[in-house]
Order: C-alpha cells, then structure tokens, then sequence
C-alpha cells in the first residue's frame, strides 16, 4: 500500500525558508529521554539524536537547526533553509534520520533495524509570530508531557 504524501502539491520544498519536522521513533518508542519535574535528561540515543541536530549544518551548510527539542519518543526541529537546498527538505530530513540510525544500530548492535517511523511530519513556517510561537511550544514540551504522561 502507498502511503499519502502530506506534502504541498505546489511548494518548492528546495527553496530558502523555515521548516517545523518532527520525527517519531518507530512503535513510539520512549528511549530518547526521561522527562521530570527537573526537565528533560537525554538517554544515550537522545544524545545521538542531539548530536546529528549540532552536524547538520556541516553536512549541509544551506540548513540551519534554529531550535529543536527531544522528547522520549519524537523530536522537533525548527530548520531553515539560507539558500536554495538542492536535495530538498526530505532528502536532508532522510539524510539526518539516516545518520542516527546508523550510529544507534552500531551502539545496539542491531544492524538494518528501523528506528524512526518511516516518514515525518512538516510545516512550512510562514510568520515571524508563527515562529515564536513554535518556539514557545518547544519550550512548554516538556511539561505537556508531564501533564499527558508523567514522568518517564
């Protein structure tokens, strides 16, 4: 079965802006971090995960990481685009999921195993206002989380 493209028909996902990803962990897995009362404290696999956030720039010097945040089963990036990216915003995201897959596979020894949900979700961010507000919502994270799930 072919999966829906939640992609804008007619948006040039290559060209200069901002772009709200999100990533989740294959079955949800909660093994990125721990979130208390005191914040969030990254696992071993959610320092990978904020570590390939810190390399994208190098790998693709067009992308920048505005913000992200890692949660227990997903991250959220802010990423923008300074100039056109040649690849694209699903080549770049695929690229950077690729990357801590292989590294957390080598740390498990668990080689070709999936660690993310096959795609991800984007938005394409359209206002300076749209952008803070983006940036509020990582900030709050965290104690949504507490509030949904409690500490784990």
């Amino acid at each position: 079965m072919r999966r829906h493209d939640i992609r804008l028909k007619h948006f040039d996902y290559h060209a200069p802006g901002t772009y709200l990803v999100t990533a989740v962990t294959d079955y949800r897995a909660r093994c990125l971090a721990h979130v208390s009362t005191d914040g969030v404290a990254l696992s071993p696999l959610g320092e990978v995960v904020q570590r390939h956030c810190g390399l994208l720039p190098k790998w693709r010097p067009q992308v920048r990481v505005l913000d992200n945040v890692v949660m227990p089963d997903h991250v959220h990036l802010l990423l923008h685009f300074a100039g056109d990216v040649p690849a694209g915003l699903g080549a770049v995201v695929g690229c950077w999921k690729a990357g801590i897959t292989r590294e957390i596979n080598m740390v498990r020894g668990t080689p070709g195993k999936a660690f993310w949900q096959q795609n991800y979700w984007e938005r394409i961010v359209r206002t300076e206002r749209e952008l803070a507000g983006l940036r509020r919502y990582f900030r709050e994270n965290p104690q949504r989380w507490l509030r949904k799930y409690g500490p784990g």
